[in-house]
């Protein structure tokens, strides 16, 4: 059966109907589904709905059971009442069975009912009511054999209006025999898994005259309500338990001893006896058997429940402890459940001791706890491990469960399959319902691969399987719950979950036309799958579908486990807080003095109190002050440290904060003095835990509180909509409130739920007795505003939200006394926070004056998780929220490594109490994904930055440095190879006028600024207003913020100067830059100015600047842009401009080094006074290009380097330095290494002493890097700058010395061959000419057409015969040569050997032709003098000689290989008779001949004159030095022209 009530306006004045349904003596059996009540009018109705079942009788069903939910009322206060009764029914055998009554307050009567062999569905139980409380009256039940994780189970999570006191009881009731386990061997003992009755949240239940015996579920009442005091109680007694032990008894409850954020449970007096209390005839006054239990004190062996007395846990050794202290064997001390120490109470806990501790389990200190170890033997908690698990599973079931008795079993019977699968005839008939009711929606989820942890992290996807669509998620009100729900689904864990509201560039909803999208889900939490939430009713469809790109559900699954597989699991953590609501017992004085002290402590583990970690921490201090020194918290589940409005100083000294799943250290104070008038109330997001002992939640179930002089209210928003009411009185006084915190949610859709807080003069709630309003939109009363009356009735409605929405209020009694303490200042020392997903530090204050803030000497790094773009687990490694603080000192810290570096948020009410900030010798490198360093005020603020170093930080998204609304005063910073939109941002108008933006000797290199707006070209710039500007063109639509994630990033860009790619962003005229350099050639600007508002006339001052080489005003001029460049932007005067930075650089080390050592062995050196351990500093120095000095002993080095560290701690002392709160260190030691430290050890040199010790590698200290050669081995001047060059000029001068010695020998093998060419032309033109007369005489005597060679004798004893075939002169041996130079011609006749045929150039100079004759060939020798010979020609002769021969009929050539300086080698004898040799250049091989090179001789014919009939022949030319040899065939014409 479905009854469902539509969505719909209610128009104000509308009577309220009545609705009654009344089943009697119906049948309800063998059916397949349940009896269903829905509403779309769930938050404001005008019906009121009766429900009546009686006498009926519901058997052998499946997935079925009664679900009625209950809408609200539009006016909360009307009359009419909805009611239930179930009477007088049988529930028989009905599988996935479950009752359950949810919404609005209702009357509610369950009685005389019958639930036997039932089985719940998975995760549930019998019976349950939640929603708003109800009044209840649940009597004379029998539950019987049934399973389920409950029988009852009372979830108020909402408060009524009208009835302030809302009685309910459970009573005379039977729950028997029930189970959800199979045997005892499964007991939980440290969460209530199963339970016969279970109160829980805002209402408590009177429990009398019940008979519960459940041998096979975990305990038989749970007693979980919200207390506002430790002492508070729900009436338990009168109850038969199942046994007559006391002891059993207590561990059959489940309340405060168990968990102490439960409301304790008083079941004493009880019955020992199982008495007939069913019956109506039976008196329990006369009838039934008591008795009394007396509180057992627990021993230090069996640590639980409260403590009352001093205990002391002392090392526990075995008997032979005679060998050395440190090996001596011992047994942990084990804790399965809560452990409170009560007020007056202390627990001693000794050095050495290991305390372990079962999953979820906390230690509660509302007395004190003094844990002092020592640096060798700490004293630690931790949890239980695997080994020690095995064995204690064989012994937890006790004594009291072995003897139990008999489990009784039901019947065996088959259990029915539930199938959604199945055909539905409700959905075939009736398929508007079945759109409406989530219970049949069905869909399954998935996550994008968009993420650096794939499978994890990504967009949310819905696959719609109905249409087979795969839906993108878009819900805007998507809350950390719904994201838990999605990661279960998905098969991961549930406890460390993000989520994100972010742009999803690539997927474009206006060309993806999706036909249905899925409606929002609004999750608790606990549900296995997103579609089995309930539906969040919302009628704007804007708030959950795709309209633009950029509201996208990002998830991030984190891994719970934060431990080694050794564990089982995170336990609860350990919690400082105060016993009672009010502030006066936070006047410590006396006895009441702060004891407690952890020293030499480390905490493992801890975080998931009560199986929920979110914003929980693994050390809790509500409004105390212990000690803390040498404090490691490790491996929590979410946050380390978390300090709640601590009541006196306190100082966080030498902490290791590491390795957890949230942030290092979280916290919070709050100073309010003055409740009665109107102080600015600090907005920002919500940081407390849900469960803050010592501060009064707003859902507590006690509604009424007597006010005696002041408490903390505080509300956070949680996936549940509720209201809630409060009523504050104090006898004879008036009764002030204040809010102090605030960020209100406001639900987009105001559907009868709109997110208020209100206040009224009176209990009644009525309209006209209402003082004030509070809402997060415009018609809200202005949160700083303070209330008073005589009683103050407070109601707050609330929508389903994430927790960082909520308040923090002052309730106060008038007049009210001031409180003695004073936090005075809040120190963290010498800290090591690294690897924290969620960050490093989260701190802020409250109220009139807050406490000063002092952060030194400390180190964040590799903090936050980046997922993807600019999505990381945290916004800023130090986020700092400071209203009305004095004074804060950040000094002396590294930051490195981190998503984001720091972030300083101030806000101050006046200006007396106006903030001075120092920011002095920290180390902001390698952050990445955020701004570096950012600074936001509300124009009241100075903060100095004093010698920082801000190097390699990277951010695509953000700038480096920013400076809103702050007077900031940089002097001495270092910043280089940063790259982000701009380096430094500034816009800044200080309210008082004496404060200038001042920044003085700084020094800008190798950065690189984006600029805004990257995406777009820089031509859009900056625009006037009159010109045509598409961003002005484009609607405005909502710009959200979340997590330092951005929206509509264009919104902001509009045409502002800042999407110019500048080092600085000057946005106002209140800037002087004196004496910086600037070296960033990657940046088109150093310095560009903003918008010229009317109110300034001014302009902005920097001179004495150095804009880079060569330093003339031009460069300046183009580096820079202001109103030169645009007649809207402020004016920068910049003349003069140092043509040089010598004088603000030392020699040649970079800018921001220091110059040191002897004469010539001087290095570079740059003091990083952060402080970091021994291997971060080496590691930053190699980053560098540099190294950790390494000093010698008495090395004069060290004298200098320690005067020159010493010098820059007394030069930059400041003002507020010199006050005795603070001051200054009178020795700094710093990182070095030297020759004589050990390898285990690390060195340091004072620079006070000079002199050089060892310590432990671990500590923090600043370091000196050095940057250039090994000091000591070579001397300076064989740095880089000087090396590199050098080596390059030997290269040179080695190329050029080689290249002279072959221009050397080329040049002597040229004159030697040319001095043999000369002799050749010579001798063969002699032979030529003589051969010329002889065949002229021949011709003229008329002789017979025979060849004969001609022959010569020379003058000077030397004989050449060329061509003699008659008188041939036999070959001299090599050893008669005269000459070194010998050449021999060789010819073949055609049938002595082969002839090579030569293609070469034929030129005539004779027109006669000749006869072809053929002829043998004589072998002739040829032989020249290597030296100047008597016989060469004169350049005369050789003119001469040239004439002659151009008169001839042949043309002789010769390759230039063939002259060469030779040892004489013959040639075999040719045949006898020789032809005239024809001497020819080779014009295939690529040869130039000595004629080729020479212009005085012409080539001679191709052909031989036809007048000689001898054939051709081929001659040929060896030339030979003794090793090579060269031949050359000279080819005789076969025809002569």
């Amino acid at each position: 059966m479905w009854l469902h009530s539509p969505q719909h306006a209610v128009v104000p004045g509308t009577p309220i109907a009545e609705i009654t349904y009344h089943f009697d003596n119906c049948s309800v059996v063998d059916n397949t589904g349940p009896i269903i009540e829905s509403h779309r009018d769930l938050y404001a109705s005008a019906n009121v709905f009766h429900w009546i079942l009686w006498s009926n009788t519901f058997a052998n069903n499946t997935r079925s059971g009664i679900a009625v939910t209950l809408p609200d009322t539009y006016d909360l206060l009307a009359k009419q009442q909805h009611s239930l009764w179930l009477t007088e029914n049988r529930f028989e055998r009905n599988d996935d069975f479950k009752i359950l009554l949810d919404g609005y307050y209702a009357f509610a009567n369950i009685s005389s009912n019958n639930f036997t062999e039932n089985y719940a569905p998975k995760q549930f139980g019998m019976l349950e009511l939640r929603g708003m409380e109800k009044k209840l009256i649940c009597e004379r039940n029998r539950f019987f054999f049934n399973w389920g994780h409950w029988m009852i189970k009372i979830d108020a999570t909402s408060q009524y209006l009208k009835d302030i006191d809302v009685k309910s009881y459970i009573q005379y009731n039977y729950i028997e025999k029930n189970k959800f386990i199979r045997q005892r061997a499964d007991y939980v003992d440290m969460w209530p898994r199963s339970y016969a009755l279970g109160v829980f949240g805002s209402q408590k239940i009177d429990v009398h005259f019940n008979r519960f015996f459940n041998d096979l579920m975990d305990f038989e009442l749970v007693s979980g309500s919200k207390y506002t005091d430790i002492y508070d109680t729900m009436n338990a007694t009168f109850n038969w338990w199942g046994t007559g032990n006391e002891a059993v008894i207590s561990q059959r409850v489940f309340d405060f001893d168990d968990w102490n954020t439960y409301t304790r449970a008083q079941w004493s007096p009880f019955y020992v006896t199982n008495d007939l209390s069913i019956n109506f005839w039976w008196n329990p006054w006369r009838d039934g058997q008591l008795a009394n239990a007396t509180y057992i004190e627990p021993t230090v062996h069996d640590l639980h429940g409260r403590v009352y007395e001093d205990k002391n846990l002392t090392l526990i050794t075995e008997r032979w402890y005679q060998f050395p202290h440190y090996y001596r064997p011992f047994r942990p001390y084990r804790i399965t459940r809560d452990v409170t120490i009560m007020p007056g109470a202390t627990l001693y806990i000794q050095e050495n001791v290991e305390v372990h501790i079962w999953p979820n389990v906390r230690i509660l200190v509302l007395g004190n706890l003094v844990a002092e170890g020592s640096y060798w033997q700490p004293i630690r908690f931790k949890p239980i491990n695997t080994t020690e698990l095995a064995e204690i599973r064989g012994k937890i079931p006790t004594e009291y469960r072995k003897k139990r008795g008999i489990v009784f079993e039901p019947p065996p019977r088959s259990k029915r399959a539930s199938d959604r699968s199945k055909p539905d005839q409700v959905y075939r008939d009736f398929p508007t319902l079945h759109r409406d009711d989530p219970y049949y929606q069905r869909f399954t989820v998935s996550l994008t691969t968009n993420g650096s942890d794939y499978g994890r992290a990504g967009f949310l996807q819905i696959y719609n399987q109905t249409t087979g669509e795969t839906v993108a998620s878009c819900d805007r009100q998507f809350t950390i719950r719904n994201a838990q729900v999605v990661c279960r689904e998905l098969g991961m864990e549930t406890q460390n979950v993000y989520h994100w509201l972010t742009p999803r560039w690539d997927y474009n909803p206006q060309l993806r036309i999706l036909k249905t999208y899925m409606e929002p889900r609004e999750c608790r939490g606990d549900e296995p799958s997103l579609d089995r939430c309930n539906l969040r009713l919302s009628g704007n469809d804007s708030q959950w579908m795709c309209m633009d790109s950029e509201h996208f559900n990002y998830v991030y699954c984190g891994r719970n486990q934060s431990l080694s597989n050794e564990y089982i699991g995170n336990w609860g953590g350990i919690t400082f807080a105060q016993p009672t609501l009010e502030h006066e017992y936070g006047e410590r004085r006396g006895p009441r003095k702060e004891r407690s002290i952890l020293q030499n402590v480390e905490i493992v583990g801890g975080g998931a109190g009560h199986n929920d970690s979110w914003q929980s921490a693994g050390l809790q201090i509500f409004h105390r002050s212990p000690i803390l020194d040498h404090v490691n918290v490790t491996n929590c589940s979410v946050n380390g440290v978390q300090v709640i409005s601590p009541n006196d100083r306190i100082t966080l000294a030498n902490l290791n904060v590491t390795f957890n799943q949230g942030q290092g250290v979280n916290i919070m104070t709050t100073f309010v003095q003055a409740p009665s008038t109107s102080q600015d109330a600090m907005r920002k997001p919500m940081s407390i835990p849900y469960y803050s002992q010592g501060m009064m939640d707003m859902c507590a179930a006690v509604k009424r509180f007597e006010v005696k002089n002041r408490i903390m209210l505080y509300y956070k928003y949680d996936s549940l909509p509720v209201d809630c009411i409060k009523i504050f009185t104090s006898p004879g006084r008036r009764v002030a409130f204040r809010i102090v915190q605030y960020h209100l949610y406001s639900s987009p859709t105001d559907l009868g739920r709109s997110d208020a807080l209100r206040l009224y003069s009176s209990a009644s709630f009525a309209p006209m007795a209402l003082l004030a309003e509070f809402r997060d939109d415009y018609q809200s009363v202005d949160p700083s505003v303070a209330v008073s009356s005589e009683e103050i009735a407070v109601h707050l409605r609330a929508t389903a939200a994430d927790g960082v929405y909520g308040f923090i209020a002052e309730v106060s009694a008038l007049p009210s006394n001031s409180e003695q303490h004073s936090v005075g200042e809040v120190i963290i020392r010498g800290c090591r926070m690294d690897n924290n997903d969620r960050g490093a530090i989260e701190y802020s204050n409250l109220g009139e004056m807050s406490p000063n803030l002092v952060i030194e000497s400390s180190s964040f790094s590799s903090n936050g998780i980046h997922l993807f773009g600019n999505i990381s687990t945290s916004s800023q490694a130090i986020q700092l929220h400071l209203h009305n603080t004095v004074f804060f000192l950040f000094r002396s810290n590294s930051i490195a490594h981190n998503r984001g570096g720091i972030y300083i948020s101030a806000t101050s009410s006046s200006p007396v109490v106006r903030l001075g900030a120092l920011v002095k010798n920290c180390m902001f490198v390698y952050n990445s994904n955020s701004t570096t360093i950012a600074l936001s005020g509300n124009n009241y603020q100075s903060i100095s930055l004093l010698n920082n170093i801000i190097s390699h930080n990277f951010a695509l998204y953000h700038d480096t440095v920013v400076a809103h609304d702050v007077a900031i005063n940089m002097t001495r910073n270092t910043l280089f190879s940063n790259t982000g939109l701009h380096t430094l941002d500034i816009h800044a108008n200080s309210k008082i006028s004496a404060d200038k933006n001042v920044f003085f000797y700084n020094h800008f290199y190798d950065n690189l600024a984006l600029g805004h707006g990257h995406q777009y070209l820089e031509k859009f710039g900056f625009q006037p207003k009159k010109e045509n500007n598409e961003f002005l063109n484009r609607p405005r639509r909502q710009v959200l913020t979340q997590q330092g994630v951005s929206f509509d990033w264009w919104t902001h860009v509009d045409n502002e100067t800042t999407r110019f790619r500048s080092t600085i962003i000057a946005g106002s005229s209140q800037e002087i830059f004196r004496f910086n350099t600037f070296n960033d050639p990657l940046n088109d600007y150093e310095l560009t100015t903003g918008r010229q508002s009317q109110y300034e006339i001014g302009s902005i001052e920097a001179k004495d600047n150095y804009w880079g080489y060569p330093g003339t005003v031009g460069v300046a001029s183009g580096k820079i842009r202001d109103r030169e460049d645009y007649g809207e932007l402020v004016k920068v005067e910049y003349e003069p401009v140092l043509e040089s930075n010598t004088s603000l650089v030392e020699g040649d080390c970079p800018a921001g080094w220091f110059q040191a050592g002897h004469n010539e062995f001087k290095s570079c050196f740059l003091f990083v006074a952060a402080a970091v351990t021994y291997t971060k500093a080496v590691e930053y120095c190699k980053e560098l290009g540099a190294f950790v000095p390494y000093l010698r002993i008495d090395d004069i080095l060290q004298t200098q380097l320690a005067q020159r560290v010493e010098k820059y701690s007394v030069d930059m002392i400041t003002d507020q330095e010199r006050l005795k709160a603070y001051g200054v260190e009178d020795d700094i030691h710093l990182w070095i290494s030297s020759v004589n430290i050990p390898n285990t050890q690390c060195g340091w040199l004072s620079a006070r002493t000079r002199r050089i010790g060892q310590v432990n590698c671990n500590l923090l200290m600043p370091f000196i890097c050095e940057k250039g050669t090994h000091p000591y081995s070579e001397p300076i001047l064989w740095r880089p700058g000087i090396i590199i060059p050098i080596i390059l000029a030997g290269v040179i001068v080695f190329f050029l010395v080689v290249l002279l010695i072959c221009w050397c020998w080329k040049s002597r093998e040229r004159n030697e061959a040319m001095i043999e060419r000369k002799s050749i032309v010579r001798a063969s033109l002699k032979l030529q000419k003589r051969e010329q007369e002889y065949l002229k005489r021949k011709m003229q005597s008329g002789s017979e057409h025979t060849h004969t060679s001609a022959h010569a004798s020379l003058d000077g004893g030397s004989t050449i015969s060329a061509y003699d075939w008659r008188n041939r002169i036999p070959p001299r041996p090599p050893s008669e040569a005269t000459s070194d130079n010998t050449y021999s011609y060789a010819a073949y006749t055609p049938n002595g050997g082969p002839t090579t045929s030569y293609r070469s150039r034929y030129v005539s100079t004779n027109p006669n032709g000749y006869s072809e004759i053929t002829s043998t060939v004589t072998p002739t020798t040829v032989k020249m003098r290597d030296s100047e010979c008597s016989t060469c020609p004169s350049d005369s002769e050789r003119t001469s000689t040239a004439t002659d021969i151009s008169t001839s009929t042949y043309t002789s050539d010769a390759t230039e290989s063939t002259v060469r300086s030779t040892v004489v080698r013959r040639s075999p004898v040719p045949p006898a008779r020789s032809p005239i040799p024809a001497l020819r250049r080779d014009g295939r091989a690529g040869s130039s001949g000595f004629l080729n090179s020479t212009s005085n001789f012409q080539p001679l014919p191709q052909e031989l004159p036809r007048q000689y009939p001898f054939p051709p022949v081929s001659p040929t030319l060896t030339v030979s030095n003794g090793s090579t040899s060269v031949t050359v065939t000279l080819i005789l014409p076969e025809r002569v022209s």
